[in-house]
């Protein structure tokens, strides 16, 4: 039976392909069914349109998938990519009593733990559907997000053929092997299986509930995690303005300019002082804070986070700077030292290239650079030059595009790169400066402390092997180097043992 189902969806697939005519995009025409098909005509609509609709046809894991294509601009055509970026993730709800059972078997009965629940969805996506209830214990109005029964077994289903089509264009398509297409499938489906499992969103939740605690100018909405499984997400219904309904918004005398630059200031938080940030921040998982509740933003739906290790934070702080200073020759130097591109490469010609898409960017006034196209020209640029991009750093850059758009819908006049240009000094301060240093002194201490008491045995095995060395008729010169080793290691020893003193003296409480 399911390899049935699996023939049955390909043989749509096909029919999608053909239909569409998706085929006449990596072949020559006259090997290609649907140009026959057609009587040898050219298509109507242009190729993003084409891709466009064949995804929406598809359903919703092709629509999940195209979503997510979007964002590798590195990888597809800037026509394409801003296509598969407006497809919709909404999808015909299901019945409640479908949903019912999931609840059911992973929390306990409804009637044991809300007092009342709305059958009618909140919104229906294409891995969940949202329902508002109220808890019986406590009566707090919470918002439960329960996913779609066989989604798992339709993302898997629909990943084999994927897969399988990928591998097939990396064989075939020039540049195949480069651009690593079935490594970016593979990314793609992880993500998906990700926000499948809603224990991770509420782990995530919980975690940008923390970071934020003693900041009321961002909310995140309370995790029940009594009632929260791996299917099913239970957690505090919050409301505020939608970024929908702008005249709303300004005629509650919101100070909107203000908005923007908090929206900015919380991004930077995110990525350079807690290195997680949100990372899917488009119109319908925001909400602005209403005058009664504060003065802020609310964010929801965590099911996509993106996380930095300290050497890419520092990277992308560096590359910014350089950035905004047009330092081209340190944006060229910074990539090969941080690993994204070939060794073997030729800054100077990398730094020509980068200058070339640049300057005429950078020509314009500074508040009306858009980041969003600055980047995609850098990823027209990298395909030129192999350079590798993080899957870290797409998200990264899909995050600061909805930003400055979310930005400059709140104010048109909205100068991004001069509101960025003090959080990213402050973030290479604290990364690089004498607060850098202190903070990794203070993070390696204990480990420090751990290893110290072993440190004059260490020195003693090294010196007993030094001699040991020089006892088989050494020469002049190794004598003189082992005595140099045995003082290098001697003053090693000491220095290390001052720092250990100088940081507790620091650290001390």
């Amino acid at each position: 039976m399911r390899w049935l189902r699996l023939m049955l969806r390909l043989f749509f697939l096909k029919w999608v392909v053909i239909r569409y005519q998706l085929d006449q995009l990596f072949f020559p025409k006259w090997c290609c069914v649907s140009w026959w098909l057609s009587g040898c005509q050219k298509p109507k609509q242009n190729r993003a349109d084409r891709l466009f609709l064949a995804f929406s046809r598809l359903g919703p894991v092709f629509i999940k998938f195209g979503q997510m294509l979007s964002m590798r601009q590195d990888l597809i055509p800037a026509d394409c990519a801003k296509a598969l970026s407006q497809l919709q993730d909404q999808v015909n709800p299901l019945p409640f009593n479908q949903l019912k059972p999931i609840i059911e078997s992973h929390i306990s009965s409804i009637e044991s733990i809300f007092s009342s629940f709305d059958k009618q969805p909140m919104a229906s996506a294409s891995i969940a559907q949202v329902h508002r209830a109220v808890l019986l214990a406590g009566g707090q109005s919470v918002v439960v997000k329960v996913c779609r029964p066989g989604i798992k077994q339709a993302v898997a289903q629909d990943f084999l053929w994927i897969r399988a089509a990928a591998w097939l264009l990396q064989q075939i398509v020039h540049d195949g092997h480069r651009l690593h297409v079935t490594e970016v499938v593979h990314e793609i489906h992880t993500t998906i299986e990700y926000e499948m499992d809603f224990m991770r969103e509420a782990a995530s939740m919980s975690v940008f509930a923390r970071n934020f605690a003693q900041d009321d100018r961002l909310k995140v909405p309370t995790v029940y995690w009594d009632y929260t499984s791996s299917k099913v997400l239970v957690q505090q219904e919050v409301k505020g303005l939608s970024l929908n309904d702008m005249p709303r918004i300004q005629s509650s005398g919101i100070d909107v300019k203000a908005l923007a630059i908090l929206g900015i200031e919380l991004f930077f938080t995110q990525v350079f002082q807690y290195r997680l940030f949100h990372a899917d921040m488009h119109l319908g998982n925001l909400l602005v804070q209403s005058p009664d509740q504060g003065f802020g933003w609310i964010f929801m739906d965590f099911g996509i986070t993106g996380s930095l290790n300290d050497r890419d934070q520092r990277y992308i702080a560096e590359n910014l700077l350089a950035f905004l200073n047009r330092d081209y020759r340190e944006v060229a130097r910074l990539h090969v030292d941080s690993g994204w591109v070939d060794q073997n490469i030729r800054i100077d010609q990398f730094e020509a290239a980068i200058r070339t898409v640049c300057e005429p960017i950078f020509a314009k006034p500074l508040g009306k650079i858009s980041f969003g196209e600055l980047m995609l020209n850098l990823f027209q640029t990298a395909r030129d030059f192999n350079v590798n991009i993080q899957p870290q750093l797409i998200l990264l850059q899909k995050t600061l595009w909805m930003i400055e758009s979310i930005g400059r819908t709140l104010d048109p006049d909205l100068n991004l790169w001069q509101a960025a240009k003090p959080m990213l000094e402050k973030a290479m301060k604290d990364s690089m400066g004498l607060r850098g240093l202190a903070k990794k002194t203070k993070a390696n201490l204990p480990y420090w402390l751990e290893k110290a008491p072993d440190m004059p045995g260490l020195v003693h095995q090294f010196l007993a092997l030094e001699c040991d060395k020089a006892t088989h008729r050494p020469s002049e010169k190794n004598v003189q180097r082992s005595s140099s080793s045995r003082w290098w290691m001697i003053g090693s020893f000491i220095v290390g043992a001052l720092s250990v003193v100088g940081a507790l003296s620091i650290f001390a409480i």
